[in-house]
């Protein structure tokens, strides 16, 4: 094993546990429609006495019985709103409930997959499913960084070390479809451009790339449609970067490919009911009225930043230091990629910028809201333009590429991960009272294993080990420098790569 793969292993390892704290670090039904997923889990091969049973519509939409999860409140799990107290439920006899499930139209094969784990202990299943998916993202990323040469991985460890705090561990360590969407968007672009840059001597490379790209695009596809066109979207993008970069593509050819896609895709929507459904050209009619659509377009800016903790703007409350270093760090990072750059690059990016505004534009629409759906449904695709413009990036100095640097931005993302574990647990723990003020701060409150380690453990490992994560993933990335600009000159360099 080369040096590369053990330093990857052990960051990956690492991951793993910081994945499996945020997995210990909250109750069952902690989460955005909780009770929703989790029925539509336990029905994902369809009824079967004490699992699933009793699935229709009933007259307020789709439900199923299911083994007894959580008390609801609110039409809500107990867990998920803080003005709701534990109390105890009057069980049926048989110890099932009734939740909202899946529509038809929006069962997915995730829910099939992940039926693999449910029984009639919902408890462990759960815990299982937030561990399955743990080791999945820890997994790809160690593929990531043994695949990947040179300028890629350094684009890959900075989009991900950028994104993972606060909401992308949160959300891949959860049993949400979301987990495999942001993982499929978050790494399938990485493993095309690893396969298109391979040598001819590079074959075994190669054709782990191309595997580990279908697996990703088949994670995305397998959970929500718009995770799908988000991984089109950017395997065309990489596809035209690498053609610009290699000098095989020219503004004429560029538009010859492009505009006959675009007329496609135009006809498409305006005759084909599903993608016209997915357009929703007629939400987008009636969206202007009052200004609504305006007032979208001057927000959406300001949900991008929540993707980091930064929660400021309309309705929001003031930004965290979580969220400031966060965005400063982003900031500092898209600033240094993008000095030097060349405009058909610039170009590239700006037309990611563009599909990501788009993006949410369209997921409001869809949901017919006045404020913009927050910005964490698009992490996946911000942390492939974070990843892109790095990759495109001509500069040599800056962000990354100096041990101070690295050394600064590690310590500010491990202090970032460890302050958002806190908060996260203690707002469980605490039942949402009381949280923020740090009079107290054992996290040795409510806790909802009756197994494992306590919450106290769960925490110190979970810091401890992203820490190490951080240290050792940057480890595999050699410093960049004025003699190490291609892949060649660096696999001449570093031929532990």
């Amino acid at each position: 094993m080369s040096k590369t793969a053990r330093y990857a292993l052990i960051a990956c390892t690492a991951l793993f546990f910081t994945l499996s704290a945020w997995s210990f670090g909250a109750p069952i039904g902690e989460g955005g429609d909780g009770d929703h997923h989790l029925s539509g889990i336990w029905c994902g091969w369809g009824e079967s006495k004490g699992m699933c049973e009793n699935r229709g519509n009933f007259g307020k939409g789709y439900v199923a019985t299911v083994p007894y999860m959580f008390q609801m409140c609110d039409g809500r799990p107990s867990e998920d709103v803080t003005t709701c107290q534990y109390v105890t439920t009057e069980l049926k006899p048989d110890n099932m409930q009734t939740l909202r499930t899946s529509a038809p139209q929006t069962r997915n094969l995730y829910y099939s997959l992940m039926r693999i784990f449910a029984s009639e202990n919902p408890t462990r299943s759960v815990l299982e499913m937030r561990l399955f998916n743990s080791l999945l993202a820890s997994a790809i990323l160690f593929f990531l960084l043994t695949l990947t040469l040179g300028r890629a991985r350094f684009a890959v460890l900075c989009a991900w070390t950028l994104t993972l705090v606060p909401n992308g561990l949160a959300q891949l360590s959860s049993y949400n479809p979301r987990s495999w969407a942001f993982l499929g968007v978050m790494s399938s672009w990485a493993f095309l451009y690893s396969a298109l840059t391979c040598t001819s001597s590079q074959r075994r490379r190669k054709i782990g790339s191309y595997i580990l790209y279908g697996l990703s695009i088949g994670l995305a596809a397998a959970t929500r449609w718009d995770a799908t066109i988000f991984s089109v979207f950017t395997s065309t993008i990489v596809l035209l970067a690498y053609s610009m970069q290699n000098r095989t593509l020219s503004l004429r050819r560029t538009l010859q490919i492009t505009v006959p896609i675009c007329l496609l895709v135009l006809i498409g929507v305006l005759t084909v009911p599903f993608l016209s459904h997915l357009a929703n050209l007629s939400g987008l009619r009636s969206y202007p009225q009052d200004g609504r659509l305006l007032f979208s377009l001057i927000h959406i800016p300001e949900t991008l930043p929540e993707i980091f903790g930064y929660n400021v703007g309309y309705s929001r409350g003031g930004p965290g230091i979580i969220g400031i270093i966060g965005l400063s760090l982003f900031a500092f990072c898209i600033g240094n990629a993008l000095r030097g750059m060349n405009r058909p690059r610039i170009a590239l990016v700006g037309l990611t910028t563009l599909f990501i505004f788009i993006s949410s534009l369209r997921i409001s629409i869809g949901g017919n809201l006045l404020y913009p759906l927050s910005g964490v449904y698009l992490l996946g695709l911000l942390t492939f333009l974070i990843g892109l413009t790095v990759l495109l990036s001509e500069t040599r100095s800056g962000f990354m590429m100096s041990r101070t640097s690295r050394v600064s931005v590690i310590t500010l993302a491990a202090l970032c991960q460890l302050l958002a574990l806190y908060n996260y647990m203690e707002y469980n723990t605490r039942l949402g009272v009381g949280v923020g003020l740090y009079a107290k701060l054992s996290l040795d409150d409510a806790w909802w294993w009756k197994f494992g380690p306590g919450p106290n453990f769960v925490f110190v490992v979970g810091s401890i080990s992203y820490a190490i994560f951080l240290v050792f993933a940057w480890m595999t990335a050699p410093l960049i420098t004025a003699d190490t600009t291609t892949e060649t000159s660096i696999l001449k360099a570093n031929p532990n790569l």
